[in-house]
């Protein structure tokens, strides 16, 4: 059978090929939401997390970063050399939701790295 579509290396500049090496191929989890048939929605982020943080997430490509409790500082520092996007602040008490992304939970994003 042939195809009418061309592979993807055809259309590879200098410019894409870096732009894919550079990518972050991490999937970063901060929380979870259920874990087996137990719905965990409604339970507090600091419980949610304690759950996230007891799964066997053994995988090159799944990242949970650590939760600093009280120190912006080091979670910015860690952000910043793991070159992730950016950081994600909640009250421990806020619940765990989907969509979280606006209060009380805010994500912001980490200054560039410095460049040479």
């Amino acid at each position: 059978m042939t195809s009418n579509f061309r592979d993807h290396r055809d259309f590879e500049t200098p410019l894409t090929v870096g732009l894919r090496e550079s990518a972050n191929p991490f999937t970063s989890l901060f929380d979870v939401l259920a874990d087996g048939d137990q719905d965990l929605t409604g339970q507090s982020y600091l419980q949610c997390r304690r759950r996230l943080e007891q799964l066997p997430l053994a995988h090159p490509r799944i990242m949970v970063p650590p939760a600093w409790i009280g120190d912006a500082d080091a979670a910015l520092r860690f952000t910043t050399d793991h070159h992730l996007e950016g950081v994600v602040a909640k009250a421990l008490a806020s619940p765990c939701r989907p969509d979280a992304g606006t209060p009380p939970g805010r994500s912001c994003a980490a200054p560039p790295p410095p460049t040479c």
